[in-house]
């Protein structure tokens, strides 16, 4: 006989903190996807060469140090893994978009830009979960306030990455 006092419900399905950062992953996931396919149309192409803005390019190195710093830190069981590979492919989506949007604004890609796909990114020490949730935070709030001097696709595409990198936050916490 079991005594109401002592006996613990038994959860049934996922648990709200799972349910919440799921949610949030796939409307980043979603949002970024959008925004991709948007960047990626065939549209028309300048015809006077110019500077790629300073802003993505920044943003675009942000993510390859970001990308960099989680490929170093592939230790853990196979749920930290799990996380680590989500947030890259993440990071990865990410430079693909920034680099497409780069290579739109010159009309010549340069040979680092013509193959389409991201630079490597460079190599980094390996971190902690806890400091790739900070530098995570960090990378967030830089994309905001790069958005914010931005207007149109390229203001959203940032915030859009600000938004996906404050998931990985809860992801890695």
């Amino acid at each position: 006989m079991t005594d109401e006092n002592t006996a613990s419900p038994q959860r049934v399905g996922p648990s709200r903190r799972t349910f919440l950062i799921g949610s949030g992953v796939a409307v980043a996931v979603g949002a970024g996807g959008g925004i991709a396919a948007g960047a990626l149309r065939a549209g028309p192409h300048r015809s006077t060469p110019s500077e790629p803005p300073p802003v993505l390019v920044a943003a675009l190195a942000s993510e390859l140090a970001l990308i960099a710093s989680i490929k170093a830190s592939t230790g853990g069981g196979a749920a930290v893994q799990a996380k680590l590979a989500e947030v890259a492919r993440n990071h990865l989506t990410h430079a693909t978009v920034l680099q497409a949007l780069i290579d739109d604004t010159v009309t010549e890609p340069t040979p680092s830009h013509a193959s389409g796909s991201p630079s490597q990114p460079p190599s980094a020490p390996p971190l902690t979960l806890a400091r790739l949730a900070a530098a995570e935070r960090r990378a967030s709030a830089t994309a905001a306030r790069r958005a914010a001097a931005l207007s149109g696709r390229d203001a959203t595409l940032l915030a859009s990455i600000a938004a996906c990198e404050a998931t990985h936050v809860a992801l890695l916490s």
